[in-house]
């Protein structure tokens, strides 16, 4: 995703990964109209993202450090409840 436009459906976790219209674009899922409106807008260069803060976001935010701090506190949430 780093430097690139990333376009994207708002279905599962993506909205999660993605700010819409500041490190990507989100359509509705099931919407093609809508995707095609946007494809037409991004060919012709009327949207577009910050590349610097896209990179900034993702480098703070996606890091093997945080990823897994998230996995070991699912996995510590996960055997507190299973016992």
């Amino acid at each position: 995703m780093l430097g690139k436009l990333v376009l994207a459906s708002d279905t599962g976790g993506l909205p999660e990964i993605i700010i819409d219209r500041e490190t990507g674009v989100l359509f509705e899922s099931g919407n093609s109209s809508e995707l095609v409106i946007l494809l037409k807008r991004i060919l012709l260069r009327n949207i577009s993202i910050d590349r610097a803060s896209q990179q900034e976001y993702y480098k703070k935010h996606f890091t093997r450090h945080n990823y897994f701090s998230v996995l070991k506190l699912n996995l510590l949430s996960f055997l507190v409840t299973n016992e």
